[in-house]
C-alpha cells in the first residue's frame, strides 16, 4: 500500500521520531554503566576510589581471611589482615586500555572496580597469580 500526501508525510514523520527515540535510549544505555559491570577506568579514577576498603582474600591452598585495604590516589595500595596493622602487602595498580593491572611482591594480575547492585558502594576485585602459580582472588568494598 502506497500512501501519499499528508498521510504519507505523517507516517514518515512518526517513524523518524520513533527511530530517534529508540536510538537515544540505546545510546543512553551504553553510556551509563550497569551496576555490577566493571568500570572502564580513566586517568584520575584512583583519586575517586582512594581510601579504606574491607573484604577477604582467597589464595589457592590457604584459608580465606578477612582483610583491610587502602588505595592511594596514585594507584599504590596495601592490604593487611583485618584488625592488624602488621604484615602489610603493598602493590601498584596501573590503568591499561580501560582496565587495571597490578603487581605486588606476592602476586600480579588484573583488577576490576564496579558499583554494588544497590549503588551504595564500590566493589574492588582482583584475579591474579602468585609466583608459584597459585590463584589469588580478593574482593573488598568501600561505601561511596
Amino acid at each position: 500500500m502506497h500512501t501519499t500526501g499528508r498521510q504519507g508525510h505523517f507516517i514518515r514523520r512518526v517513524s523518524t521520531m520513533a527511530g530517534v527515540a529508540i536510538l537515544t535510549a540505546v545510546l543512553a544505555g551504553c553510556a551509563t554503566p550497569q551496576a555490577g559491570a566493571p568500570r572502564v577506568m580513566q586517568p584520575g579514577d584512583f583519586k575517586m576510589l582512594a581510601g579504606a576498603w574491607t573484604g577477604s582474600t582467597d589464595i589457592q591452598g590457604t584459608s580465606s581471611i578477612n582483610i583491610d585495604g587502602v588505595i592511594q590516589d596514585t594507584g599504590a595500595y596495601y592490604t593487611h589482615p583485618h584488625g592488624s596493622s602488621g604484615a602489610q602487602a603493598s602493590g601498584i595498580m596501573k590503568i591499561v586500555d580501560g582496565g587495571v593491572v597490578y603487581e605486588s611482591a606476592t602476586s600480579k594480575g588484573k583488577m576490576t572496580f564496579s558499583e554494588s547492585q544497590d549503588g551504595k558502594s564500590w566493589v574492588w576485585k582482583w584475579d591474579g597469580m602468585t609466583p608459584d602459580g597459585r590463584y589469588v582472588r580478593n574482593e573488598l568494598t568501600k561505601a561511596k
